[in-house]
């Protein structure tokens, strides 16, 4: 906590309410990689 405040961090995360969180979003950012994969069709300039 005192090195929190030496560098003026004003909210402390707490692991186990956010981690639900971001275990969504990672899940949510997979699916919409899954569908940006793929071949690209690139052509001769």
């Amino acid at each position: 906590m005192r090195t929190a405040e030496r560098f003026g961090v004003l909210d402390i995360i707490e692991p186990a309410t956010t981690r639900p969180l971001l275990c969504a979003w990672v899940e949510d950012a997979q699916r919409a990689m899954s569908r940006r994969l793929g071949p690209v069709g690139r052509t001769m300039r």
